[in-house]
């Protein structure tokens, strides 16, 4: 067994283990041997991922997207690791300032859905923001959405009984 393999083992039990950083360890370790192994930078970029290490991971998917470029799973990988950076970044920035910067927010999860259709959160997020802007049928529309893709979704269930109730009493 060549020594990156042995270390991608060790990465493997690592995560077995539910010890992350050691898996991290081994993944980098066999990178130093093998850099233009894109299947390498691949699990990297997942098991950052998975210890929620968003921009690390989104570097390492991009890479394994360039040293295999084309490849479906990869490209894949890279924009659904996008799409969630940039849904984090419009709930904080929605958070801290509001129906102020609602353009943006919306710009922003319109973003994530071009990269990942299947981004709960975008859907149910733009629900929240157009329900706060009073833009009920629109908020129904996203809230809908979201619950097409995660039926028991609590907060999307809960916004979308109150949006529904503000659109009868704008009847």
């Amino acid at each position: 067994m060549t020594t990156a393999k042995k270390y991608i083992k060790d990465a493997y039990m690592a995560i077995f283990s539910n010890d992350f950083n050691r898996a991290i360890y081994g993944f980098v370790k066999a990178i130093e041997i093998e850099p233009d192994n894109a299947s390498y930078h691949y699990k990297l970029s997942v098991t950052y991922a998975r210890n929620g290490k968003l921009g690390d991971a989104i570097q390492s998917a991009q890479i394994a997207n360039q040293l295999q470029p084309n490849h479906p799973i990869y490209e894949l990988h890279v924009k659904t690791l996008q799409a969630a950076s940039i849904v984090g970044r419009a709930i904080d920035l929605y958070t801290r300032e509001g129906t102020s910067q609602s353009d943006l927010v919306i710009k922003f999860l319109n973003q994530a859905i071009t990269l990942n259709p299947l981004h709960i959160e975008a859907y149910y997020w733009l629900g929240v923001v157009y329900y706060e802007l009073l833009h009920y049928s629109q908020s129904d529309y996203y809230l809908r959405e979201a619950l097409k893709l995660n039926p028991s979704h609590r907060g999307a269930n809960d916004l979308l009984l109150k949006t529904s109730r503000k659109m009868k009493q704008w009847q």
